[in-house]
């Protein structure tokens, strides 16, 4: 059974009057030519493009919550092992030479000859406030000794086990050091 209902309206002088045309109309009508009316208004305000550019955000941003949680970063918990030399705890996930162990900081190479390698990994410390931080690894490297020279770092840490060395781009590329920056914040 379709329900109506009485659509009365305001006329151009403001007094009430029913609309003869939808006395009787079904809901379903009803809200149909709603929707028709703000599309019609919406569309003489902005154009097809802006509607695209809006509708993208919106969907970018309801799309890219739901991946963001679905990134590869590892969300256990580390703890810095203080007796193998590696007291910063920003080197809780690390497996090899803290680049500012070795002439360089946690964010920048020793040498200028060294490059960072395009591939990073992730894992959660624990600083000394007591909260989580997602911290970004990334190996230095060297495309030959005479660019970025083999140094002598003060510490070698094994906190994450045996790791990968991520030099990649021919057999000249040696591990040099790695980095370690914070990027933002696991659970606490």
């Amino acid at each position: 059974m379709k329900r109506a209902f009485n659509l009365i309206s305001i006329g151009r002088k403001g007094e009430m009057e029913q609309d003869s045309n939808n006395l009787r109309m079904p809901l379903g009508d009803h809200i149909d030519q709603l929707v028709a009316q703000m599309t019609s208004s919406w569309s003489q305000k902005g154009s097809r493009r802006d509607f695209l550019m809006r509708f993208g955000k919106v969907t970018l941003a309801l799309v890219g919550s739901a991946v963001a949680n679905s990134l590869p970063t590892d969300r256990r918990v580390a703890s810095a092992d203080h007796g193998s030399g590696c007291t910063d705890w920003k080197w809780c996930y690390m497996s090899g030479k803290p680049c500012a162990c070795c002439g360089g900081s946690n964010t920048s190479c020793p040498y200028s000859g060294c490059v960072k390698t395009g591939i990073s990994w992730t894992g959660c410390c624990i600083e000394p406030g007591g909260c989580g931080k997602i911290i970004d690894y990334q190996d230095c490297c060297a495309s030959g000794p005479e660019y970025c020279p083999s140094v002598s770092c003060s510490c070698l840490c094994h906190n994450a086990g045996t790791q990968d060395w991520w030099c990649t781009g021919g057999t000249e590329m040696n591990y040099r050091c790695t980095l370690a920056r914070v990027i933002g914040s696991c659970p606490c």
